[in-house]
């Protein structure tokens, strides 16, 4: 039966994740409600411990379905199935459940009106490629300022060559940390699609045309060991930005998570690409000697922005291989039945 939840996920499905591993799962209960489950075979545990970058990511998709939900008349409520819980590395690895539920969803018509954001979703990627030479712009850093601080966040940007290379320095830094750790490039690599065709057919993860790479440089790179070292430089900038402000606990997180989506498609109506830097902000010590630098407290995201050719857009599951059924749902969660699970709290 073709419910309002098929035609939500046909553009949230969009939304981005780290490598485009799209941890998230959806059970449609009925037409008015659905949960939301974390994937615990598409997380990153080996390169991010925490799980604050797992529950931001699943804020980011929740936060994409209401948005979606707005345009076609209906308000999205949600709930997180249990706002304390933890999402670190090892309290996924201790859980029975292969499907973890993470958020409750109901739908309900809406009589205020949302302006059609479908070619912002269709639009919005991540650009790996050399950005233009010109600086982002004051109308454009005062659009983004405003909507930062409507949400209780802070936006800094800075064009100082400088403290661009050295935000680059400190990223490559945390990169050779992570990649130190037993495991993580392994992790990396499982999500690098090597051929068009292995990424259009799993439609996850990332190939070399959104990575804006040669495929051999990609193959060798991740394949050949003895290639790894031969990073190429950063890709051209003129400015680079964060964000700031609350983050940390589930709550924190995840609502860090919904306002990064508005923030983003706010960036593509500008006509802005960014990329983020994960590594940056996930490791510790480059966090802190990047806060001390910008003299921003608090910093948990830190991108290039600006304006850049098209970049290729990343693959993504059908609505179809998102959708979990019941029998999906028993398999991997033995404790959780479906005479039971609507009423976990």
């Amino acid at each position: 039966m073709d419910t309002p939840w098929q035609s939500i996920l046909e553009l949230a499905r969009h939304a981005p994740s780290p490598h485009n591993a799209q941890p998230w799962r959806v059970r449609v209960l009925d037409e008015s409600r659905a949960e939301v489950y974390v994937d615990r075979a598409r997380t990153l545990p080996e390169e991010e411990l925490t799980g604050s970058s797992l529950v931001l990511t699943m804020g980011l998709f929740v936060e994409s379905m209401r948005l979606v939900a707005a345009q076609r008349g209906h308000r999205l409520d949600d709930e997180l199935a249990a706002a304390n819980d933890s999402f670190e590395a090892k309290a996924l690895d201790a859980r029975d459940e292969e499907q973890v539920l993470f958020a409750r969803l109901s739908l309900r018509p809406s009589s205020s009106s949302a302006p059609d954001a479908s070619e912002l979703f269709l639009a919005r990627r991540t650009s790996r490629l050399p950005f233009d030479a010109d600086p982002v712009g004051l109308k454009e850093a005062r659009a983004l300022t405003e909507i930062a601080s409507s949400w209780g966040y802070r936006y800094t940007q800075s064009s100082d060559p400088k403290r661009i290379e050295r935000l680059f320095e400190a990223n490559e830094r945390a990169l050779r940390r992570r990649f130190r750790q037993p495991g993580c490039q392994g992790e990396v690599t499982r999500w690098i699609r090597f051929s068009d065709r292995d990424a259009r057919t799993r439609g996850d993860g990332l190939d070399a045309r959104c990575l804006g790479r040669q495929p051999f440089a990609l193959f060798a790179e991740h394949r050949l060991p003895i290639f790894r070292s031969n990073h190429e430089g950063p890709p051209r900038t003129a400015t680079m930005g964060c964000l700031s402000g609350p983050f940390g606990p589930c709550k924190e997180s995840y609502r860090a998570g919904q306002f990064l989506m508005q923030f983003w498609l706010e960036c593509t109506r500008l006509g802005l690409a960014i990329q983020p830097l994960a590594s940056l902000v996930n490791d510790a010590e480059a966090a802190k000697r990047g806060a001390l630098d910008w003299r921003v407290p608090g910093i948990w995201f830190a991108f290039r922005i600006g304006r850049s050719p098209e970049p290729a857009k990343s693959y993504r599951r059908s609505v179809e291989e998102l959708l979990l059924d019941e029998d999906e749902i028993r398999a991997a969660s033995p404790r959780i039945s479906p005479a039971t699970s609507d009423r976990r709290s």
